[in-house]
């Protein structure tokens, strides 16, 4: 399952173009109206005077690549029906769908699990012998899913390690194998648990949002989480310009991982404030800063992080301008 299906998972499809400011991390000295607190009583929660649809969240929360276990596998029976169907009304979609055939399979075992029967399940999906699908990220999910609801945790770990070997490298679905290992108990090596795999940036401004996402493979994401999206794709979809600055954003998180601490909520930041969000095999590591008191000076390297996400931004936003005249 590739980057473009992980998104699919959230059911939405998001095709406006963002048409904001250049400047990701203006100041907000001069401008009382955008140093207003928002409300924050509860994760996710915007401020009142910003009204984000709850969808746009959904999506956003794939950029962390931590969907829970169950979550994750409960839902794929529904991804089955609603991918059969378009499928079913827009055969011209095949070639663009790497859709396994035999995929109802994994959707059967799930209903299994559902039903209370997880041995069964796991039995059904054991004696599957079309390796095809075996190379598929939901087989090994429902079947450590599956043992972890029969007791066998050990199991349900060496299933998810399988994920590994697949021949889909991509880092975003290392980190979510990751993120099910420690739901499950297991924790990395000290050698590759604070290695920075993603950063997400997000930025309170003008009433909005601005989530500005990089990871190791070179992964752009670009959100404006006042109703607007970032471009969609794959790294080989990017302009190589895109994929290096979204590189070197996760190169200049590195040195500061060890000094941010695990992540304890996931709050939206209120308005003149900034969120840096480091994700690794261990966990998400998180600081976040008031835009004003960003300085070279009291914190080269943070200010150098602000910097390759600003570099990011605006590589971003002149993508999506060229993109939006094309015809």
């Amino acid at each position: 399952m590739s980057k473009r299906l992980l998104i699919q998972r959230a059911g939405i499809l998001l095709i406006l173009l963002v048409t904001c400011s250049p400047v990701i991390c203006q100041s907000t000295k001069n401008n009382p109206s955008q140093n207003k607190p928002s409300s924050q009583k509860a994760p996710q929660k915007a401020s009142d005077e910003l009204k984000i649809d709850p969808a746009i969240f959904e999506l956003k929360e794939l950029l962390y690549f931590d969907t829970k276990l169950d979550v994750w596998v409960n839902k794929i029976p529904e991804t089955f029906r609603l991918r059969t169907e378009s499928l079913r009304e827009n055969p011209e979609l095949k070639e663009l769908d790497s859709f396994n055939e035999n995929y109802g399979q994994i959707a059967e075992a799930v209903l299994l699990i559902q039903k209370g029967n997880p041995k069964q399940a796991e039995k059904a999906l054991e004696s599957n012998t079309d390796e095809k699908l075996k190379q598929e990220l939901d087989y090994w999910m429902a079947l450590a899913y599956a043992k972890q609801q029969a007791g066998d945790l050990v199991g349900a770990r060496n299933s998810i390690r399988q994920i590994f070997t697949l021949p889909v490298k991509e880092t975003a679905i290392h980190l979510l194998a990751w993120s099910m290992l420690r739901q499950l108990g297991e924790k990395p090596d000290e050698r590759i648990a604070n290695e920075v795999l993603g950063v997400i940036v997000e930025v309170g401004m003008g009433n909005t949002v601005v989530v500005v996402a990089g990871f190791a493979d070179g992964m752009p994401r670009l959100w404006v989480l006042a109703g607007g999206g970032g471009p969609i794709g794959s790294v080989e979809s990017f302009p190589n310009e895109i994929t290096m600055a979204a590189k070197k954003m996760v190169n200049a998180a590195q040195p500061l991982v060890n000094t941010f601490p695990l992540e304890k909520d996931r709050q939206l930041p209120k308005q003149g404030r900034i969120r840096f969000a480091l994700l690794t095999a261990g966990g998400t590591h998180v600081r976040e800063e008031s835009i004003d008191q960003l300085d070279n000076r009291k914190s080269p390297a943070l200010y150098a992080l602000n910097l390759a996400a600003q570099e990011l931004f605006t590589s971003l936003m002149k993508y999506n301008l060229e993109q939006s005249k094309k015809p």
